[in-house]
């Protein structure tokens, strides 16, 4: 939790210099915002380099959606789990949704927003939501409920439908990281997608190795991954990341949840 509104006002400065989340707490007793701050590369302009790829053509939003698009056209999803959250995804830039709600008033609880440098057609193979973990359990305030096992297999799956198609998630990794480089918990969030330098198998050995949970899920190289991303102060500039991998065609949400109940601590 932020102490005062110095801290508060440090850490929103940061967030516009680096591409952060989520927020400090106002001097309220009955509500506590915790805050991500997400490492973000520098960009480097090449001026030999050649045009861009002409985009791809998006395909037409569902209609479930016209409702809260007409309410606000960032809208780009909607997520559920566990028994209280149920709540629309947005994505702008990586501050305006730390203190604005949905519909774009000031609000300390924020909103829940796709990381700004997330594609979300074609999808990365890795996205990342964020929201405030807020001590009066709304956004991500539940979260700390998911370090009991017992909770995890109540609560298996996950829904995150896009404007474009809908999907279904099963955890596979829980765990505490570090946004501080220097930081021996240290915990490079913002790999949306894979490649030589940064490779799906080192990844996914990291992760497993940081869990909670040994969960028999298969994660391949062409599953598409999905981060849930709040604060925890387990550690300095601590996150708590629920990883998820969305479920393939030829799986049900009951061969998943099945696994999730064979899951031990590790």
């Amino acid at each position: 939790m932020m102490r005062n509104a110095t801290h508060l006002r440090r850490c929103a400065a940061a967030l516009v210099l680096i591409v952060a989340l989520a927020a400090g707490a106002l001097a309220e007793p009955a509500v506590t915002v915790q805050s991500v701050v997400i490492d973000t590369p520098i960009l480097v302009v090449d001026a030999t380099a050649t045009p861009e790829a002409p985009q791809p053509t998006l395909p037409p939003m569902q209609e479930s959606f016209s409702a809260l698009y007409a309410e606000n056209p960032d809208v780009v999803g909607w997520l559920e789990m566990a028994p209280n959250i149920a709540l629309p995804v947005v994505q702008r830039d990586n501050s305006f949704y730390l203190d604005h709600d949905f519909y774009g008033n000031s609000s300390v609880s924020g909103a829940l927003f796709l990381d700004s440098r997330n594609t979300l057609w074609p999808a990365d193979t890795h996205m990342a939501i964020y929201g405030h973990n807020m001590k009066n359990g709304s956004m991500f305030g539940s979260f700390n409920n998911y370090r009991k096992l017992s909770y995890l297999q109540k609560n298996p799956l996950v829904t995150f439908n896009t404007i474009y198609a809908d999907a279904r998630y099963v955890p596979f990794a829980l765990f505490d990281a570090s946004m501080t480089k220097e930081d021996p918990n240290y915990f490079r969030l913002v790999q949306f997608n894979f490649d030589e330098e940064h490779p799906f198998d080192a990844f996914l050995e990291d992760v497993r190795s940081r869990s909670f949970y040994n969960i028999p899920v298969e994660v391949g190289e062409e599953d598409s991954l999905l981060s849930l991303v709040t604060c925890s102060y387990s550690m300095d500039n601590g996150r708590f990341i629920i990883l998820c991998r969305k479920l393939r065609e030829d799986e049900t949400p009951e061969q998943m949840a099945e696994l999730v109940q064979q899951a031990t601590e590790n």
